[in-house]
């Protein structure tokens, strides 16, 4: 999914609002500007913490400092804005954490349909169903194979050509499955099993030092079959979109190989939320490079 929000999000607190603090030309707004560094910083450190206690409290130094243009433009006490932002964000943070301790039902649609293919009845090609152990964080399981996607989500879909012949498939698949994409994309992919089967965890973390963070999600359902392979995983705890997100290769009948990435998603935090129509737009190049990846690897085999 989106693994690229906080380091787009972090540029937007140090530099982007303060130039636009500047360029608004309003004086009243140049003392916040010369102060702003107090705040950004904090909420920029915020987002490479993990959930807790720390990290809420550098958040709510950043809510707290956005509450400041506000109260100057319009000659009322910021405090009032303040605290109505900080019960937001503290309610947000203790929600979540309710909700993650609350099992979470999953009832399926009896008049959802399959899109173009039958689906295996292969226990292990079954979508997995959420239950009272999943630690998914949205309730339409599997949506990606069975179809519609959902709606209240940003949907993704890419489709390209990588190859051509049962060899390239076969090849393809093999590097979708066996994680070979993602890792010669440039993200770094730790999984609990050597190919994708229902239940792997995996951890998917892109950037570099300090800046690299992680996205953990889970397998949700796999195609091993005779002309389409692939799997989808869905996002667990601590992931900054709620969604699922599938990989599929598949043999076409004029001897194509296809690689689809299929997806649905929404912000699950603050700071994915405030990166708004960035999102969609870092899906969809992270799709297009996973494309480029898998094509290189088919050309080189």
């Amino acid at each position: 999914m989106s693994v690229l929000v906080d380091t787009i999000v972090m540029p937007g607190m140090l530099v982007v609002v303060p130039t636009g603090l500047r360029l608004a030309g309003v004086p009243a707004l140049d003392r916040i500007r010369r102060l702003w560094p107090l705040f950004a910083a904090p909420g920029a450190v915020s987002l490479w913490l993990p959930r807790g206690g720390p990290a809420t409290a550098l958040a709510a130094c950043y809510a707290l400092g956005a509450a400041l243009p506000h109260a100057d433009l319009d000659g009322r006490h910021a405090w009032p804005r303040q605290r109505a932002g900080l019960r937001a964000l503290l309610g947000t943070r203790l929600a979540e954490a309710r909700a993650r301790r609350l099992p979470r039902p999953y009832y399926p649609d009896p008049h959802r349909t399959a899109p173009h293919r039958p689906m295996s009845h292969h226990p292990s090609h079954r979508p997995r169903r959420q239950d009272v152990m999943s630690t998914l964080t949205y309730p339409e399981v599997g949506a990606t194979r069975l179809g519609p996607l959902p709606d209240g989500y940003h949907h993704l879909h890419h489709r390209v050509p990588v190859g051509r012949g049962r060899a390239d498939f076969e090849t393809a698949g093999a590097a979708v499955t066996g994680w070979r994409m993602h890792r010669t994309s440039g993200t770094r992919v730790r999984a609990s099993t050597a190919r994708a089967e229902p239940g792997t965890s995996v951890r998917v973390s892109i950037g570099l030092g300090p800046f690299r963070f992680a996205a953990p999600c889970e397998v949700v359902w796999t195609a091993y079959e005779k002309e389409r392979i692939g799997f989808a995983y869905g996002t667990r705890n601590r992931h900054p979109e709620r969604g699922e997100e599938c990989f599929v290769v598949e043999l076409a009948d004029d001897g194509t190989v296809w690689f689809t990435v299929l997806a649905f998603s929404r912000p699950a935090r603050w700071y994915s939320r405030m990166a708004g129509p960035l999102v969609p737009v870092l899906q969809r190049w992270y799709a297009r490079r996973l494309g480029t990846a898998l094509g290189r690897i088919v050309s080189a085999s």
